[in-house]
């Protein structure tokens, strides 16, 4: 789908502020579908992260400046790590959030909508914790 696939090209720091602000949306569907989007990139970063760094090991076998260019991508990866721990915060409030509306649902089906965006962002930090 178009929204996975723009997601694919923004960058972390991109995606992570994208994603804040549509956790804020009016729409509960939008909200879930950026928890899910969030998830979804928190649990594959860690191997992208690996992946990258091998690329960059192979690209720079028996030459010099690998030391500089790892460096760089480490720090890199750190920042992307902070930025992606920092949605921790965020995850705990859409969860609270969540059990607000829940509170105050008019139907059944608002309710289940509520709770399921809920368990999403409390998937969120389950991705955050193992990673």
């Amino acid at each position: 789908e178009l929204v996975s696939l723009v997601n694919d090209l923004l960058s972390v720091p991109a995606f992570i502020t994208t994603v804040s602000r549509l956790m804020a949306h009016a729409d509960p569907m939008i909200r879930r579908r950026a928890l899910t989007l969030f998830n979804a990139k928190a649990a594959s970063a860690r191997a992208l992260q690996q992946q990258q760094r091998r690329d960059l090991l192979a690209a720079h076998s028996g030459r010099s400046g690998n030391a500089a260019s790892e460096e760089r991508l480490r720090r890199r990866h750190e920042r992307h790590t902070e930025l992606f721990v920092e949605m921790a915060g965020r995850l705990v409030a859409a969860v609270r959030d969540s059990a607000r509306r829940y509170a105050d649902a008019a139907s059944d089906e608002e309710r289940t909508v509520l709770g399921v965006n809920g368990q999403t962002a409390l998937l969120g930090l389950e991705v955050l914790v193992r990673h």
